[in-house]
């Protein structure tokens, strides 16, 4: 079970660093942007709530649709000052909290989401409740992780998110929604050591999904068989496998 708390912890210890060290994320959202401005340019998108905002990632190009409302949400409770410098032109509204938990604005026109909803507990009545506060022919873009995300991690320390499939996605989908696209990358980062990786980690917040605690001898460990295992030239590789779901209301 997904620790919520640790994970809210996480996130904003690591406020300051996240920007910098967050590449794959980055480059999640704007993919993400992309598949957007495909279906949502030639709409009225007049109310749009993107469901874990972040330090803005998504944001930015969210803003490019000119909506008259943008509604955003975040566990993460330290986020108002960096929202307020993206959004300072646009009328929003920013509640922190448990997406999962929080009431929705009804009627929607868009509802974007990037590398978010893989921490939530479950998904699947997450799905039913977007639907139901979207309006009538609703966007719903947003981006997980597939089951090889940070799969480096995952044989060595045994410790991970359960992440969906393409095809468990599809099949978690409820039946008001038409499925527009669902596609899947694999973005491969290199580093010049396991402890790079596991600093880069921290420093993104995604140890919250996993054990941070290391004696030295499981350390030296890791570091080992990460060496041995993941090793390309002379840099080790970490590897995302993000997965994009468009979906619009029947």
């Amino acid at each position: 079970m997904i620790d919520t708390t640790l994970v809210r912890r996480k996130f904003e210890q690591s406020i300051l660093s996240y920007n910098a060290q967050a590449i794959a994320q980055q480059q999640i959202a704007q993919h993400l942007f992309r598949q957007i401005e495909q279906y949502a340019m030639g709409c009225n998108i007049k109310s749009v709530l993107e469901v874990g905002c972040g330090t803005g990632f998504l944001t930015k190009q969210l803003c490019q649709l000119d909506a008259s409302i943008y509604y955003l949400n975040d566990i993460n409770l330290c986020l108002e000052d960096i929202l307020n410098r993206i959004l300072r032109h646009k009328v929003y509204q920013f509640t922190a909290g448990d997406a999962e938990l929080q009431e929705f604005p009804n009627k929607l026109d868009l509802i974007a989401s990037s590398s978010c909803v893989q921490w939530f507990k479950d998904l699947p009545k997450f799905l039913n409740k977007v639907d139901a506060h979207l309006a009538e022919k609703g966007l719903f873009f947003f981006s997980t992780f597939g089951p090889d995300n940070l799969k480096e991690i995952r044989r060595l320390t045994g410790n991970g998110l359960n992440y969906y499939s393409t095809e468990q996605l599809k099949a978690i989908t409820p039946t008001g929604f038409e499925i527009l696209f669902i596609e899947e990358q694999e973005i491969v980062l290199n580093f010049n050591s396991p402890i790079e990786v596991l600093r880069h980690l921290k420093e993104t917040g995604v140890n919250g999904g996993f054990c941070s605690c290391w004696s030295k001898g499981k350390l030296m460990q890791f570091i080992e068989q990460y060496n041995q295992l993941f090793q390309q030239g002379k840099q080790v590789t970490l590897t995302y496998h993000p997965i994009y779901v468009g979906l619009q209301k029947r």
